[in-house]
């Protein structure tokens, strides 16, 4: 079995050299990918029993026994009570993503316990915080990034399972609609999941089930983004109103789903549910749209749009009939899951500019382009005013665009977006 606190001093080790001698180039190899290679030559396998890990799920830790242990979270005004949850540490191999989690307004830590310990089951470190107030947005905000910085924190009593560089949120209801907030304000987050509903605002919008919400603060969205829905509010709105927060983030360029389930209400998700395979289902999206943004796997896409999921339930029984469901993400953009998505094939030009401190075009800069779905990365060298392009780009899908130019630094020498159409404005400014 891993010694997961050697591994993680390992991981150190290679950090530190690759920020070294790598972070000039063309591009940087995601950390924990490299490893998990050095764990597969160097460790082997490790027994999983009647489980076995999943496809894209590098961490193990499927199934067997998880480990849950309640703590406190030191803060100014008191102390939160939360409580972490964690993979079997027998079938686990390496650090697993960790996930902060909020319980509905005035609602307790058990209230979403069904979903932290699904998530620990499917290789996740999950850590739940109760807010110090019930019906508080801000102690709401600051519960989640509290959550955080216990799960990245000596206080963690799983550090040593938990791969700090992928960090999601999930919330319900009110712990839902504050997490447009956190994702804009937290950059350790990579990826969020909203149950009823993710919204634009942390006062939430028409896709909120209490119907009368309206949003205040419009949130920049910037991680990938899942909302879940009921199918409240059947008082004439359209059928895109549980989909406001999936059109603002699709309008970003940010991943993105809805998915409004028949007959939903709002405690589909609460402790009360009427039956385990609502969390099933619920359990369903949020571990593969995690699986996906958090752990890099791809066949999480396939799962996320099978027309049969969990249970052998069929998307005809499952979605909602009064809302459109919508998925905008790995060249799928598509406004009504029931009825059917189908992949994008159609391509765009890409470009923008390489400018100095004075304005001024660098010529020769290059600008390497890179996405999970691109066969190898590509490259461009910028002409004498410092212009580049990218012919033939598919759409509707990921990428990240990085510069390098000799003798130049850049503030942000990267970025992420999603292609929609044609770009020209992809520009990068250097401080000398």
């Amino acid at each position: 079995m891993l010694d997961l606190s050697c591994a993680r001093n390992f991981h150190a080790e290679i950090k530190m050299f690759l920020e070294k001698k790598l972070v000039i180039g063309f591009y940087r190899l995601r950390l924990s990918s490299l490893f998990l290679l050095f764990a597969f030559l160097f460790v082997g396998g490790v027994e999983s029993f009647a489980f076995t890990a999943a496809p894209g799920n590098p961490c193990g830790g499927i199934g067997g026994t998880v480990r849950a242990q309640d703590v406190t979270i030191p803060q100014q005004g008191g102390a939160l009570n939360a409580k972490i949850f964690a993979p079997d540490a027998v079938l686990q191999t390496a650090p697993c993503p960790g996930i902060s989690m909020l319980p509905g307004g005035g609602a307790e830590i058990s209230s979403v316990e069904w979903a932290a310990q699904r998530l620990a089951a499917n290789g996740y470190v999950v850590i739940i915080t109760k807010p110090q107030s019930g019906g508080s947005l801000n102690d709401y905000n600051a519960a989640a990034r509290s959550g955080i910085d216990f799960l990245i924190s000596n206080a963690n009593p799983y550090l040593s399972a938990t791969d700090t560089d992928a960090i999601g949120a999930a919330g319900w209801s009110l712990g839902a609609r504050v997490l447009a907030r956190t994702q804009e304000e937290d950059a350790r987050i990579s990826a969020i999941v909203g149950w009823d509903n993710f919204a634009v605002s942390e006062a939430g919008d028409l896709g909120s089930p209490q119907c009368t919400n309206q949003p205040t603060t419009l949130r920049t969205p910037r991680v990938p983004a899942l909302g879940q829905a009921s199918d409240t509010c059947n008082d004439g709105r359209t059928a895109d109103a549980k989909k406001t927060a999936f059109n603002r983030w699709r309008q970003f360029g940010q991943p993105t789903m809805q998915v409004v389930f028949r007959g939903a209400n709002h405690f589909w998700w609460s402790a009360t549910a009427s039956n385990a395979n609502q969390y099933d289902i619920a359990n369903y999206y949020t571990k593969n749209w995690f699986d996906r943004w958090l752990k890099g796997d791809l066949t999480a896409t396939t799962r996320l749009l099978s027309r049969t999921i969990v249970n052998n339930t069929t998307l005809e029984n499952l979605l909602s009939l009064n809302f459109n469901s919508g998925a905008f993400f790995d060249g799928y953009n598509c406004d009504d899951v029931r009825t059917g998505c189908q992949l994008s094939t159609q391509t765009a030009t890409v470009g923008g500019r390489v400018t100095g401190a004075n304005g001024r075009g660098i010529a020769n800069a290059r600008v390497t382009l890179t996405g999970d779905y691109l066969a190898a990365p590509r490259y461009a060298l910028t002409n004498p005013f410092g212009y580049y392009r990218f012919a033939n780009v598919p759409i509707y899908f990921r990428y990240k665009a990085m510069v390098f130019a000799k003798n130049r630094i850049f503030a942000q020498p990267s970025v992420d977006f999603t292609v929609t159409e044609f770009t020209s404005n992809l520009n990068f400014s250097s401080n000398q």
